[in-house]
């Protein structure tokens, strides 16, 4: 499981993949961040920025783009996980 860490200014989020569900948990200084996958509907991926005074991350769907039909029931289906779990903001 290829796992990703950055770190600015003593804050670090870990981000792994291949866990088919979006979670953003806090534990000390440390974002522990999984995504569900992008070759599974709805097809969505994590764009994370880190700047000198901020980190955010943000959940991306492509649903909409693909060239084939497909169906996917956003209302039940807890993988989508909370607001929190999909995006977030936080000073440095």
């Amino acid at each position: 499981m290829p796992a990703t860490l950055a770190k600015r200014n003593s804050r670090r989020a870990m981000h792994r993949q291949i866990h088919h569900v979006n979670m953003n948990r806090l534990a000390g200084a440390v974002n522990y961040i999984t995504t569900s996958s992008l070759v599974e509907v709805p097809f969505e991926f994590k764009l994370f920025e880190i700047h000198a005074d901020t980190m955010s991350m943000q959940t991306h769907n492509l649903l909409q783009r693909v060239s084939f039909r497909t169906t996917y029931n956003f209302n039940q289906s807890f993988v989508q996980g909370r607001a929190c779990d999909r995006a977030f903001e936080k000073s440095l």
